[in-house]
């Protein structure tokens, strides 16, 4: 028995190195994730304005049209649990914070990355984040990259990497992806995304209650200004929402705007002024619509650093 398992280790032994050394490897190619983290850290003494959200704020607020410094957090369906989350991690290093933009989507209060069709997801915030994000951190494949993924996928992206040198990164040095085309299929586009958000679910609208109050309850112990707002959207997304799940989000964080003094919600989904050449795709902006929507944020944020504007509005097309 001795001598099997001696000979099992020095099988194994040259093995197990190579996937550690693969595994070093993968984790130190940039990605999207390590780059925001390390931008964020790099100029945490200069950002004014954080935001967070799910795709919707990164492909739709672009931090460039900011007057203030400010840095895009937002990553693919990022929920409302891993906005507070990165929150309270991240918010702490930056001193000079004064404004918070968090988007809410149709699907915000209804969804978790956790249990979901992107829970895959979440390795990249325990990886580069580093953060605690419940049993989902015990996942073996949530903390290793060679388990993520099929073999050909880590070959060629380390083939890119090293004998191509080619960037693996999307976003811009604010956080910001941009995309510059315009929508061909909205209407395909619309009714697949509507339809893959809708999930009246009341148990996780509770459990999201909590922690948007967490939110808050960060923001105004630090005296920081939080703006929540839901992005434009095509007539061909918002026509085809379920009207009970969409009224029950809008109804809420209404009365969260109405009851604390240092909140704001803007309601934009069906704004007028974001016309078909603002969208990439039915429920996303496009670089022309995200340079529309941070501008407007931008005047709301300029609005508050003097006379304090309405908490609640609906823009005027």
């Amino acid at each position: 028995m001795r001598k099997f398992l001696r000979g099992a280790a020095i099988f194994l032994a040259p093995v197990l190195a190579a996937l550690l050394l693969m595994e070093i490897f993968l984790r130190a190619i940039p990605n999207d994730y390590s780059y925001k983290k390390a931008q964020l850290l790099k100029d945490a003494d200069n950002i004014r304005i954080l935001v967070l959200g799910s795709s919707h704020a990164l492909h739709g607020v672009n931090p460039d049209y900011f007057s203030l410094d400010g840095f895009n957090l937002a990553n693919t369906s990022q929920s409302l649990d891993l906005d507070y989350e990165m929150l309270k991690k991240y918010g702490a290093e930056l001193g000079g914070l004064k404004y918070v933009v968090v988007s809410v989507s149709y699907f915000s209060m209804f969804a978790r990355m956790e249990g979901g069709s992107e829970e895959w997801r979440l390795k990249n915030y325990i990886l580069y984040y580093g953060l605690d994000v419940g049993g989902a951190a015990w996942s073996p494949s949530n903390r290793f990259e060679i388990l993520n993924g099929t073999m050909l996928q880590k070959v060629q992206r380390a083939y890119r990497y090293l004998f191509k040198r080619a960037s693996l990164l999307e976003v811009t040095a604010k956080g910001y992806m941009p995309n510059a085309a315009v929508a061909q299929s909205l209407e395909k586009t619309g009714a697949e995304a509507a339809s893959r958000h809708t999930n009246p679910d009341t148990g996780m609208f509770a459990r999201n209650k909590e922690v948007v109050e967490e939110i808050i309850s960060w923001c105004e112990e630090r005296r920081v200004e939080l703006i929540f707002v839901t992005l434009p959207a095509h007539r061909a997304y918002s026509g085809k929402l379920d009207r009970s799940q969409w009224e029950a989000t809008v109804s809420y964080m209404e009365s969260l705007a109405g009851s604390h003094g240092r909140v704001r919600y803007y309601n934009l989904l069906e704004d007028g002024r974001f016309t078909d050449g603002c969208f990439y795709d039915a429920d996303h902006l496009n670089d022309k619509g995200a340079e529309k929507l941070t501008r407007f944020l931008d005047g709301v944020i300029m609005g508050m650093e003097g006379p304090a504007g309405p908490r609640t509005q609906r823009p005027k097309g």
